[in-house]
């Protein structure tokens, strides 16, 4: 993927459904999103890359964690597409 922006990755990696490489990316937009939502991609990128039992043992819902990490991924790029077609 040359040429492209992260957040053009990300969203192009999310629309693959690569929420793993997907979230690596949009845990480091410090400008877009507030510390807990980071955190949030953080864990879920986290559990993907095989910590899931780790998460679980600290007591933390995995599943949750991973559904609102989507979530979240999902608004974000819906919003980014909404615009650029705006924009197009």
């Amino acid at each position: 993927m040359k040429n492209l922006t992260k957040k053009q990755q990300a969203i192009n990696y999310y629309l693959q459904g690569n929420f793993k490489k997907s979230f690596a990316i949009l845990r480091n937009f410090n400008l877009t999103f507030n510390n807990d939502e980071i955190r949030l991609f953080e864990i879920s990128h986290e559990i993907f890359n095989g910590h899931e039992l780790f998460y679980k043992q600290l007591g933390q819902d995995t599943v949750s964690i991973l559904k609102n990490a989507n979530i979240l991924a999902k608004k974000y790029i819906d919003h980014s597409l909404n615009k650029q077609n705006a924009i197009n």
